[in-house]
Order: structure tokens, then C-alpha cells, then sequence
């Protein structure tokens, strides 16, 4: 399950780094999307850029009406139902622009 919260920035372009309480998380939660076997998503966009995404470590996951992707899933899944998680392969990706190389000048003595 691939969980989806909002950033929290005390202004424009500050991020702040809280304590990542259950309380704090559960206040700026958007969504969930369902990771099924042998799936491929692409996180893109403000996804990517204004969300905070990630997968919580545990070994199984219950279906709820936050799962944004539920009726598009192959899985015949219901509400409240338990999912057992297993082996799960990940593969990243990220484009990287071109920086500009800094050269360290080092004084000898």
C-alpha cells in the first residue's frame, strides 16, 4: 500500500521537519493506492513533488474506502478485508538534471 500525506512547510519553500507522531500523520493523510503483484507505478508530477509518499513497514494492510485505485484492482478485494503483504521487489528510477560541478580548490602549505 502506497500511502500518500501532505507536507508540511512552514512557508512557500521551508519544509518542516516534525515529529512524525500518529496524531501529526493521520491529520495530513490523502490517500492510499494498492501495490498489487506484478504491478508498475509511476509517481510523477506533484505526486512526487508536493506529497510525501511512501510504504509503511508491516505485514498485511486492510481495504478501506481511502484506497484510491480499489475499483480498478484485478484483486476482487472488499471493505474491510485483510491483505497479507509478501515479497515485494522495488525498482527506482529518478531523472536527474545536469548540476554544475564545483571545483574544490585545495591550498597547499
Amino acid at each position: 500500500m502506497l500511502r500518500y500525506l501532505k507536507k508540511k512547510y512552514l512557508s512557500n519553500c521551508i519544509l518542516l521537519q516534525t515529529d512524525q507522531t500518529s496524531a501529526d500523520l493521520s491529520k495530513r493523510y490523502m490517500t492510499s493506492i494498492l501495490l498489487e503483484p506484478r504491478s508498475l507505478i509511476v509517481v510523477q508530477n506533484d505526486m512526487y513533488n508536493v506529497y510525501l509518499h511512501g510504504i509503511s513497514d508491516r505485514t498485511c494492510d486492510t481495504v478501506t474506502d481511502a484506497i484510491a485505485n480499489k475499483g480498478h484492482c484485478r484483486m476482487d478485494i472488499k471493505d474491510g478485508e485483510t491483505l497479507e503483504r509478501s515479497t515485494r521487489i522495488s525498482l527506482t528510477i529518478r531523472h536527474v538534471p545536469k548540476v554544475l560541478k564545483a571545483k574544490l580548490f585545495l591550498s597547499k602549505r
